[in-house]
């Protein structure tokens, strides 16, 4: 029996609303069907299967729902050692999409991270190097404000 790989695209939910079009992901999932058509409807049954809830740092609940396929392929063979499982043309240089070995998924759940280098608290990385920051240069156009003297804005 043939099999194929189903690209399934799931896009982010947060607190019930759709999210921004920038958030989403792509899942590659492997079909074994006798035919096109019923490699289709497994796709998407797997697909509708591929809901993820979850709750981030700051309590907003949101939930990754399957949207449908950006391509079902069948395979050249069955699966194994070496198999290719799916291809696509780019048609800019491929040499930026290159990554060092410390950089690829499996390796890169294995580094050290700093606890204080995060992100978490969209506050950015801290600065652990130890090094004084440079001070900003004033701005020859502006004039000085007397922080003291300046009224607060209402919110």
């Amino acid at each position: 029996m043939p099999w194929y790989t189903a690209v399934l695209l799931r896009g982010e939910e947060v607190d019930g609303q759709p999210g921004p079009a920038r958030r989403g992901d792509v899942l590659y999932k492997l079909v074994e069907a006798p035919d096109a058509e019923s490699a289709y409807a497994r796709a998407l049954e797997i697909g509708t299967a591929t809901t993820e809830s979850y709750t981030d740092s700051d309590g907003a609940s949101g939930t990754f729902r399957f949207l449908g396929l950006a391509e079902l392929v069948e395979l050249l063979g069955p699966p194994g050692d070496g198999a290719e499982v799916y291809s696509r043309f780019v048609s800019t240089p491929p040499e930026p999409m290159l990554r060092d070995k410390e950089d690829l998924a499996v390796f890169a759940a294995e580094k050290d991270f700093d606890d204080e280098d995060v992100w978490a608290d969209g506050e950015g990385p801290v600065d652990t190097s130890g090094e004084p920051e440079p001070e900003d240069e004033p701005d020859d156009d502006t004039d000085p404000v007397d922080i003291d003297d300046a009224p607060l804005k209402p919110r």
